[in-house]
């Protein structure tokens, strides 16, 4: 008999706990899930019949794309077999075009030159170069005079000398592409 009162206890307080659980809550998934429609006819000659139908959620659409208009160019491939070959020749290779870049000893005599003069500075050509840049510098770095040349030979203003100070000029070669071709080269002037 105990036994009895106690089960009905027992599942008195299952029914009571179980009418005191709050609902279950719907969690959202990331998955879609079906709806199912009824979809009814319009009566024709037979009755009405009912058709279900399983029907997909509706998901958003893609907002339309830019579509470039008919005139416009496009770019076609093009095979690298059958690509044109560029026209511009490569450059001479620098080290062999730089051993012989320098200044022109034989015509450079001297770096001394009386103030009131003109000096004049020479180097060799360079296979290739179309143009030199020259620029000539004081003995606090300032630069004095710069300027692109075709030829290996420049004359520089007297003006820009003072007495008993160092001057110092550069030169190096450009190529075709407007590129330094070589380290630069030079040497000193000393104005007496």
């Amino acid at each position: 008999m105990l036994k009895r009162i106690f089960f009905s206890l027992l599942a008195g307080t299952m029914v009571i706990l179980a009418a005191c659980q709050p609902e279950a809550e719907v969690l959202p998934t990331l998955a879609p899930t079906l709806v199912q429609e009824t979809v009814t006819e319009e009566p024709t000659e037979p009755p009405a019949t009912l058709v279900t139908a399983t029907v997909p959620p509706e998901r958003a659409t893609l907002p339309p794309t830019w579509t470039p208009p008919a005139s416009a160019p496009t770019e076609t491939f093009v095979p690298a077999s059958a690509a044109p070959l560029p026209t511009v020749p490569p450059p001479p290779s620098p080290l062999a075009v730089c051993a012989t870049f320098g200044v022109d000893v034989a015509l450079n005599v001297s770096p001394f030159f009386v103030l009131g003069d003109n000096p004049q500075v020479y180097w060799t050509p360079v296979e290739g170069a179309v143009s030199y840049y020259l620029r000539l510098i004081d003995e606090s770095a300032e630069e004095l005079f710069a300027d692109y040349l075709v030829e290996t030979t420049f004359t520089f203003q007297a003006d820009f000398f003072e007495k008993d100070k160092r001057y110092a000029w550069e030169v190096y070669p450009i190529d075709n592409l407007g590129q330094q071709m070589c380290i630069a080269i030079g040497a000193e002037l000393f104005p007496e």
